[in-house]
């Protein structure tokens, strides 16, 4: 009688197993190694649309170029810089963000300290080359660091097209001291999909290397780009709305993979050749 109740057992367990959806994904799991590269790209990304947002002769935000440009268009990055002061000195060849001690977007993201843009080498309304330097800036926790540039590949009339943005020594200090070191680049194509120019779409394409909050070695790379749309500036993660990118470190390979769902962005986390397990990125402070 016990070997036949095992035995059925086993084939209860087994039926339970055989009605599981071949294609479900395991239980997600929080890589704070993961975390962490989304949170960098985000503040990098957000640094770079927050200066150049500033530069371009938008509805909202006129910026050095309006003196000569006719076509106006809305700025969908404007709510992201509304609490701060924004001035424009040195005959308009500079551009200081400034955040004081502290304030929140309509988005209720925390900001404080000043960023600085000086630019150079003007050509019509865009410039070659902007130069971006950091005070005491801080996103919510997170102390951020590290100079910046900008250099403009290609332009269309009136925008920018191609951009080129490097970071040389970044660090970010987080609130339990840990720090994230690194130098980066990044390149990419603006894309207006409609003529009236209100929706921007972004590929980017970026590589990254540096030491861990654990301060191991690692490097990072866009597999093959990172896309986003304006249209999820105010919601999702960031504004990343898809495709890849991979990190490695101590031998081992770790592929994340973007997917939009209503500008709340799902990750898929690979761990060399095991299958992809999600990893829901909804709580994290980019996310509020």
């Amino acid at each position: 009688m016990k070997t036949l109740k095992y035995g059925l057992l086993l084939l209860s367990m087994s039926c339970i197993s055989c009605r599981q959806d071949p294609e479900e994904l395991p239980s997600p799991k929080y890589d704070s190694e993961v975390v962490t590269e989304i949170i960098a790209e985000f503040i990098d990304d957000d640094i770079e649309k927050m200066v150049l947002s500033q530069l371009f002769n938008f509805t909202l935000t006129r910026g050095v170029a309006a003196g000569t440009q006719t076509h106006e268009l809305n700025n969908p990055y404007e709510f992201r810089t509304r609490c701060a002061v924004k001035t424009t000195t040195n005959n308009n060849t500079q551009v200081i963000i400034d955040f004081g001690a502290g304030c929140r977007d309509e988005m209720g993201r925390f900001k404080a300290g000043k960023v600085t843009a000086n630019l150079f080498e003007r050509k019509e309304n865009v410039f070659g080359r902007v130069e971006i330097t950091l005070e005491n800036y801080q996103y919510e926790s997170v102390l951020v660091s590290g100079n910046r540039t900008i250099t403009n590949n290609r332009d269309t009339h009136r925008q920018y097209a191609e951009i080129q943005s490097t970071v040389d020594d970044g660090i970010l200090t987080f609130d339990d001291l840990s720090s994230y070191t690194y130098s980066s680049e990044r390149n990419t194509t603006w894309d207006f999909t409609d003529i009236t120019e209100t929706e921007f779409y972004f590929v980017t394409e970026f590589q990254k290397s540096g030491l861990n909050r654990n301060n191991v070695s690692f490097e990072s790379n866009s597999f093959t780009q990172v896309t986003y749309n304006s249209n999820c500036f105010k919601s999702g993660v960031g504004q990343m709305t898809g495709g890849k990118f991979r990190i490695s470190s101590e031998g081992t390979n770790k592929t994340i993979e973007l997917k939009p769902q209503n500008c709340s962005t799902q990750a898929f986390v690979a761990v060399g050749d095991a299958e992809a397990y999600t990893m829901d990125l909804t709580e994290l402070f980019i996310n509020h």
